[in-house]
């Protein structure tokens, strides 16, 4: 009989914890489910906004990888014709200093892609006589070619003065009137270009 109460009591006592842990389970396993939907839709959104970030900063370095026209240029630098040079008036240096001061600018050493181009800034010189700027052109003793030092390249856009180049020097210098090639030591003011394509 004893056994029998026992027996009822367990049952009575039990059952209802069973159903409760039952329910317990399932209401557990819905809240993971409910949480790994959550989880996924979170790691969705922010793949979704890493990888915006990301191609906004590959387009940022593909313009700044395109080219000189697209760098980032220095506000000293003025726009005449369709490139940017900034001519400086006042202070004289040689041509080694010069071509450092230009490449701390982000440039170099003027050279030009066309007649056009050093009329322009030929208009913007001082109209001083004996008053120079040095150019990014040197002459080549090997070859006797004159290059631009910002491409390397070969340059053929020039205006000499009557008799030039007359072989005074390997650098170029350029004043209000015209071209001529001198000693590279000289000082004098100078003009950079922001880009290297001439």
């Amino acid at each position: 009989m004893l056994r029998l109460v026992v027996s009822l009591f367990v049952l009575n006592f039990f059952g209802p914890l069973s159903a409760v842990e039952g329910q317990l389970v399932a209401e557990n396993s819905d809240m993971k489910n409910d949480l790994f939907v959550r989880m996924e839709n979170v790691e969705k959104f922010m793949q979704t906004k890493i990888d915006a970030q990301l191609q906004a900063i590959q387009k940022m370095l593909e313009d700044l990888n395109a080219g000189g026209r697209k760098q980032i240029i220095d506000p000293r630098f003025e726009r005449i014709g369709c490139r940017y040079f900034y001519i400086e008036h006042n202070i004289e240096k040689n041509w080694d200093e010069a071509a450092e001061t230009c490449r701390e600018m982000g440039g170099y050493l003027a050279a030009f892609e066309n007649q056009e181009e050093i009329e322009a800034i030929m208009q913007k010189l001082k109209k001083e006589q004996y008053y120079w700027y040095w150019t990014g052109i040197k002459h080549l003793e090997e070859d006797g070619k004159f290059i631009s030092t910002a491409s390397g390249k070969t340059t053929n856009v020039f205006k000499w003065y009557s008799g030039q180049p007359g072989n005074s020097g390997a650098c170029v210098l350029l004043d209000f009137m015209g071209m001529r090639d001198f000693d590279c030591r000289l000082k004098s003011s100078f003009i950079c270009q922001s880009d290297n394509e001439t």
